[in-house]
């Protein structure tokens, strides 16, 4: 049996000598991964710097060897690459390029772009296609010949190291340039942090410095990665360097970040990085030079242990480590196996510019796209652990010098529970007495999109008055038929500023559809807005917005092309009009396939009260059914007033249901 003595010296020795991105020797146990050919792996983190190095990263390799190492890799993956793969490769980072151009400047005004680690080609050659003056190295000769030879690169790809390459053009002092890329390159570095160093002295005052990296994800976790970025790494990278974050960008299907950072103080820092998640201490607040001297300290405590001390004192400070290894090593124990290659790469324009904790919120990000999820004895684990180190003196006073992360309860656990405080018609459902819990439509929804979602109920108070979504009973009914039954081709008639388009496109995408959910709405500024939420919740591969009348025969063809087929669901909530609704039945109930559902909203006797002249929803959809020979089912038809709670199904403006028979 490991005696605690023995594990803690495991843990001592296990530990990498120097952070791979700052080469600080304080590093501290963050969590188990699955690599990318399924065996574990351990995961630090950087205390000075917030790095995320995995125990690969620690082999000692000189530069030239690292240089050769990684040479060889990007040599046998991309090294048998034809034209057609390189031709694709160039159109989409020509795309890309456009969408970089407020960083880069116009082809036009002539400036000086450098790319370092240029690889294949294929970006340096967008670059100068898109008539930039553009000029790049990579340090392997095989893949300088592929890109010369089919891009045409000539002398603007020089057979160089990225030092060599700055180190000369330093020397030479030539123009400075106005932009320095860097597309999958610093994570592949020995000492990324000086090479960024080096960067800034050939680049202009007001020069932008452009990295792409990957995100902590179990398929990028092999021996040629040797560090990834964090929250605090980029603020680290600011202060350090006096850089300013302009622009942050995730790429979450692909699991990539593009970072944009400034040299003047045009930049400024994301909103994302106000609040530091990680919160390793408190000194972060502090000065540069501060925190220096503070750290200094911690490193030479931190080797006088590896070196040997008393064994009780070795004892005492790694007791709570070794248990907090225990607890990780239970959600270790479901790690796949499954061999795997890394796919390549897609290369294709970085999504829209959003604001999300999937990006570098490590304890939430990393876990939740390596892992299952973690049983509920799991969790009940978790929690004891948490609450039993909470009480623990010595894990306080290990916390309040930064030997110990702090500990937080998850940090969006109630959710919507705090909507039942708010005004307003949209947050009646909360106020509900008994509805002191988070909805299942809610509660499902990963930690990036409830936190959207939020923002966007706060920026919908600021921004309008009397806003009307259908709220949490219908959108339930809705998850439960179409999560329920595999259902992959929505309509929705009537989005409005974005409540049923945001939650149903959340729900699609966890089924894995694509193209699947059709939304129309005849008001074009409420459409934009709600366009720009689903950029920001990266749904534009599940959602299309479309500004027409809901009743428009195009409307419906322009959903079947999209959907691929004949709708499962045509969700009606848009005019509350009767003639309108009228049209709108007999525009989508034929596109139907047979067995879907027209389900509509507002079809109560008190919603009738929405169109007092021609009576509403409910009468129009009660004389169609009874012309059509059609039954409907009615949820609080009958309603005309009262309390939210009167009866089990508690809108009181009502639902119905019509399905499409076999035989019509």
């Amino acid at each position: 049996m490991t005696t605690l003595l023995e594990s803690c010296k495991e843990t001592l020795q296990a530990a990498p000598r120097h952070c791979s991105f700052c080469s600080s020797p304080v590093l501290f146990p963050f969590l188990f991964l699955p690599d990318r050919d399924g065996g574990p792996t351990r995961v630090w983190q950087c205390y000075r710097c917030g790095s995320l190095v995995p125990d690969h990263a620690t082999s000692g390799t000189s530069a030239a060897n690292e240089v050769q190492i990684q040479v060889d890799f990007h040599e046998n993956f991309f090294g048998n690459d034809g034209p057609e793969s390189l031709d694709r490769l160039h159109d989409d980072l020509f795309e890309m390029v456009g969408s970089l151009e407020p960083h880069l400047g116009f082809a036009k005004d002539g400036n000086v772009l450098i790319e370092l680690g240029c690889g294949r080609g294929g970006l340096l050659s967008a670059l100068r296609t898109r008539g930039y003056r553009a000029i790049g190295c990579e340090p392997s000769a095989r893949l300088v010949a592929m890109a010369r030879q089919h891009y045409g690169l000539g002398h603007h790809l020089q057979h160089a190291t990225a030092e060599e390459f700055l180190e000369e053009r330093a020397r030479r002092r030539g123009e400075k340039a106005a932009a320095v890329l860097m597309w999958h390159v610093l994570e592949h570095v020995r000492s990324p942090l000086r090479l960024i160093e080096s960067t800034l002295e050939v680049l202009k005052d007001d020069g932008r410095l452009i990295l792409q990296l990957p995100l902590l994800h179990r398929e990028f976790v092999y021996r040629e990665h040797l560090f990834f970025p964090s929250r605090a790494s980029v603020k680290y990278i600011e202060m350090r360097l006096g850089l300013f974050l302009v622009q942050q960008t995730v790429d979450h299907r692909n699991r990539f970040v593009t970072l944009v950072f400034g040299r003047s103080a045009q930049g400024h820092a994301h909103p994302a990085y106000e609040v530091d998640l990680l919160d390793l201490a408190a000194a972060r607040a502090e000065p540069m030079l501060v925190r220096e001297d503070y750290i200094a300290l911690l490193e030479r405590d931190v080797a006088s242990l590896r070196q040997g001390v008393s064994r009780k004192q070795i004892e005492q400070r790694v007791e709570l480590l070794a248990t907090a290894d225990e607890i990780l090593d239970v959600f270790s124990d479901s790690f796949g196996r499954s061999k795997k290659s890394p796919e390549k790469p897609n290369h294709s324009p970085p999504e829209p510019l959003v604001t999300s904790t999937t990006f570098l919120t490590n304890s939430t990000s990393a876990q939740d796209q390596a892992m299952p999820e973690p049983r509920e004895g799991d969790i009940r684990r978790l929690l004891e652990f948490q609450q039993a180190l909470s009480s623990n003196a010595l894990f306080r006073k290990l916390q309040s010098v930064g030997l110990m992360p702090k500990i937080s309860a998850p940090p969006d656990s109630d959710r919507s529970t705090a909507f039942s405080r708010r005004e307003g018609n949209r947050y009646w459902w909360h106020r509900v007495p008994g509805n002191d819990y988070v909805p299942p439509v809610y509660a499902g929804l990963r930690h990036e999109e409830w936190a959207l979602l939020k923002k966007w109920f706060d920026d919908g108070d600021a921004h309008f008055s009397g806003t009307g979504e259908c709220n949490v009973p219908s959108m339930s009914l809705l998850h439960g038929l179409i999560g329920g039954n595999g259902m992959s081709r929505v309509v929705q008639c009537g989005h409005y500023i974005g409540y049923s388009t945001l939650l149903l496109g959340f729900l699609l995408r966890s089924m894995g559809r694509r193209q699947a959910l059709y939304s129309v709405d005849i008001d074009p500024a409420a459409t934009r807005y709600t366009n720009t939420w689903v950029k920001k919740a990266q749904l534009q591969d599940v959602v299309r917005l479309s500004v027409r009348n809901s009743a428009d025969p195009e409307a419906v063809a322009e959903a079947q092309r999209y959907l691929g087929g004949a709708a499962q669901i045509v969700f009606i909530d848009s005019s509350h009009q009767y003639a309108h609704t009228l049209e709108e039945l007999d525009a989508w109930f034929p596109a139907l396939c047979e067995g879907g559902f027209l389900i509509l909203h507002d079809t109560s006797a008190y919603a009738a009260t929405f169109d007092p002249k021609g009576g509403g929803v409910g009468k129009a959809v009660t004389e169609w059914c009874e012309r059509k020979g059609l039954r409907s089912m009615a949820l609080n038809g009958f309603v005309d007033g009262g309390t939210p709670g009167d009866y089990p199904y508690l809108d009181g403006c009502g639902l119905t249901l019509i399905q499409k028979p076999k035989t019509i």
